[in-house]
């Protein structure tokens, strides 16, 4: 009889899994509240008035107390809604954009196949755990694996730690061991534990120490082995298990199942080695996870958000160390969304994270980290490098507006509209911030007679100034390609001014055309608004048909000095005084001189201009 198979999906499954949050999910259904490291809430397979159902996303299944229910989001799919497996698999599925495998019925032939398929993984968990033991088992006893457990010793690794781990050794007889435990030899190579040579199959993992690599249910999947020799000619150091249908190195993480089990509320943190994380997790940093050998994935950064919002990543402070660090960034930059972000702690150089505990201990790695440098930090350094050199005085337009673009182009991947919003205002004002640093220079010539009343536009927290310039640049929207630097830097204080100017900014970000009838409409619709009758009272200029551009530009400069800039000055001066006063250095002192004469001179400035 022919039959359905659910092993078809296990690929599909085991995607859907890693891409759609349980909290998320149900979420959006019933309201949670966090408590710990768990959401609770009323449960929605039974009547209740107080919470007892749960959600953990970390171990990705829900529990309520009340009524026993336990799932996890395809149970959870199918229950609620009263769907079958496939339906519900469906359903998640275009919720986390996997594509299914087309469903069909078996014929008898693929059902054996299929099965055969089935009876392969199962085989492949049971040769994998008797593989660490076995090896484990060397490591502990076997006087050829002494100079393995003096590595371990050397490396400040206890026999605790490597029980923990239950770290092996492989010393040539893992296959022999493993051979009459198969039907067909031939399956620990397809499994990935043995090699075939001129005559017969051998350990892959021969001479070398091991560190199972376990899946979240803490079953055997694969192992990475070190060489302990030193005289091993031309053999990687280190070797990872190939990919099986029980093991994708890119979706993979080591140690995530101990971290999982993990009661610490800290944030998850990644290191780049297996060493690394057993020296972390000796010093009592118990959520440390590491990628397989390979620079991290989508699969994997989507793997460890389900866990934890806002993890660190470690590397070492050299070159390669900030360009790992920078892959990392593009990698998650298409994956943004609220609340999920990288944090990023980098070692001194030529240490990691082993090196960093056993020098200096717990607590300078605790400082390290708590140091760690947020995701939208790490891609402004890396632009910013290359313009702090103190050999170049300044650069040419050409390369200020390729950099601009840049900032442009890579946030412009970031697929929340809000995040993307908040990375290219932020990324913009640091580098016109930083472009009137590399430049000294003024923003433009002071009139000596002014055509408004700068006394009633400079008072503090007066929003009248604030409405003319956004008012100005509402009816001229073109203005924002002469203005866009100084326009960013205003924080505005009313509440529809600030959405006013996120709409602005966000239309022209997104390159709209502001010339077509509908922006044009908007623009008016906003305009009137706000009041559309301060601009006539206050800059009447802007209905004059016979302005120029550069007229208008120049006048909406003037009163952002008197309405802004002054304010800015007055309080960056305030902030320099207060760091004077705990650090008097050059720099510091510099800083104050030139604010000082910024403000305090300025009545000279209008005078002489």
């Amino acid at each position: 009889m022919a039959s359905f198979r659910n092993a078809q999906f296990s690929k599909a499954i085991q995607d859907i899994s890693g891409k759609v949050s349980l909290v998320e999910l149900i979420g959006g259904e019933i309201r949670l509240q966090k408590k710990g490291g768990t959401f609770w809430g009323l449960c929605p397979f039974h009547p209740e008035k107080t919470p007892s159902f749960t959600v953990n996303e970390a171990k990705n299944f829900y529990h309520c107390f009340g009524c026993g229910e336990h799932g996890d989001a395809i149970s959870y799919v199918m229950k609620t809604k009263s769907q079958p497996f496939l339906e519900a698999l469906k359903f998640l599925a275009d919720r986390a954009g996997v594509t299914l495998p087309q469903a069909k019925i078996l014929t008898p032939q693929e059902k054996a196949l299929e099965d055969e398929r089935e009876k392969k993984r199962t085989d492949s968990y049971g040769l994998h755990k008797e593989a660490a033991d076995y090896c484990h088992q060397i490591l502990k006893n076997s006087p050829k694996a002494e100079k393995a457990r003096e590595y371990l010793k050397n490396r400040g690794v206890s026999w605790a730690i490597a029980q923990q781990f239950q770290l092996g050794y492989c010393d040539g007889s893992l296959t022999k061991h493993l051979i009459p435990l198969v039907s067909e030899p031939s399956l620990l190579e397809q499994i990935g534990l043995s090699v075939k040579g001129e005559q017969e199959l051998h350990d892959r993992f021969g001479g070398r120490l091991l560190f199972p690599i376990r899946d979240p249910r803490h079953r055997v999947i694969a192992f990475g082995g070190r060489l302990i020799s030193e005289n091993s000619g031309n053999r990687a150091k280190y070797l990872n298990s190939s990919e099986t249908d029980i093991f994708h190195k890119g979706s993979n993480l080591y140690n995530l199942d101990q971290a999982l089990a993990s009661s610490k509320k800290e944030p998850l943190i990644l290191v780049e080695g297996y060493m690394d994380v057993i020296a972390m997790v000796q010093y009592d940093f118990s959520q440390t996870v590491a990628s397989l050998g390979t620079a991290l994935t989508e699969e994997q950064i989507e793997r460890v958000w389900r866990t934890c919002d806002q993890p660190v990543l470690c590397f070492d402070g050299d070159a390669a160390g900030q360009k790992a660090a920078l892959r990392a960034v593009n990698r998650a930059l298409p994956l943004l969304k609220p609340g999920k972000t990288l944090f990023f702690c980098y070692l001194p150089k030529n240490l990691d994270p082993d090196n960093v505990l056993r020098q200096q201990g717990r607590a300078a790695m605790q400082e390290r980290l708590s140091k760690a440098l947020p995701l939208i930090d790490v891609l402004w350094n890396h632009w910013a490098q290359p313009l702090l050199d103190p050999q170049r005085t300044d650069w040419l337009p050409e390369e200020m507006a390729a950099l601009k673009k840049e900032i442009s182009d890579t946030i412009q991947v970031i697929p929340h509209e809000e995040i993307r919003f908040s990375y290219r205002q932020i990324l913009l004002d640091r580098f016109y911030a930083l472009k009137r640093q590399k430049r000294g220079l003024p923003f433009f010539q002071h009139e000596k007679k002014l055509f408004f009343n700068k006394n009633e536009l400079s008072r503090p927290q007066n929003i009248l100034g604030q409405k003319i310039l956004l008012g100005i640049l509402l009816k001229n929207p073109i203005l924002l390609i002469e203005v866009e630097e100084l326009f960013l830097r205003i924080d505005f204080t009313d509440l529809t001014l600030i959405k006013v100017k996120e709409w602005l900014l966000g239309e022209w970000f997104s390159d709209q055309d502001f010339s077509t009838e509908k922006r044009t409409q908007q623009c008016t619709a906003l305009l009137e608004k706000m009041g559309e009758s301060l601009l006539k009272t206050h800059a009447s200029f802007v209905f004059d048909p016979e302005i120029s551009k550069e007229d208008l530009v120049r006048r909406w400069k003037e009163i952002w000095f008197y309405t802004i800039n002054l304010q800015l000055l007055k309080g960056d001066r305030a902030r320099i005084k207060e760091e004077v006063k705990e650090n008097l250095d050059t720099r510091s002192w510099e800083q104050m001189k030139a604010l000082f004469l910024d403000v305090v001179q300025q009545p000279e400035k209008e005078q002489n201009p």
